[in-house]
């Protein structure tokens, strides 16, 4: 909904960000439900349910907040639109890391296990990907470094050399 009323404008869709991360919280106070503790197990009833639910929305409008933030500062520095690899590689983090958050502190579950399998899994499925991720990788820096220029060909350098 940010994107349709305030466009490409981050700052005015960070500020709404905040104004409805703000009054969610709020509404999760004044409810009694602490969103950094764990939902007491109660048994699987709806009220369980709900609360689970309405902390899960938090900790995801808090990445959607913070994911907000990063791109609001990058357009106050005037970045230019190559920094946008790094904006999705810092946004898919803050999402993997919601995502960790809401497994501990929302089911109470232990995730150092899943962070040292997941360890695991990146260094074997790095190195089979090696060459490949070699080539991507020299693919992004073609691209920031931009060595090549619309309307500089060999010829035109012949040209100029000859002249």
């Amino acid at each position: 909904m940010t994107r349709l009323a305030f466009g490409e404008n981050p700052v005015a869709r960070f500020l709404a960000q905040l104004a409805s991360f703000t009054g969610f919280t709020i509404m999760l106070f004044a409810a009694g439900v602490l969103p950094s503790e764990p939902t007491p197990n109660g048994g699987p009833n709806f009220e369980h349910l709900v609360i689970s639910v309405f902390k899960i929305v938090r900790r995801l409008a808090a990445a959607w907040l913070f994911a907000g933030f990063f791109r609001a500062v990058l357009v106050f520095k005037g970045q230019p639109r190559e920094t946008r690899f790094l904006q999705d590689i810092i946004v898919g983090a803050v999402y993997i890391t919601a995502v960790l958050a809401i497994a501990a502190d929302v089911f109470d579950m232990p995730v150092s296990g899943l962070l040292a399998a997941s360890g695991v899994i990146a260094i074997v499925l790095g190195l089979a990907l090696q060459s490949t991720l070699g080539d991507v990788f020299s693919g992004v820096v073609l691209n920031f470094a931009k060595p090549y220029r619309p309307g500089i060909g060999s010829s035109s350098r012949a040209a100029c050399r000859a002249a």
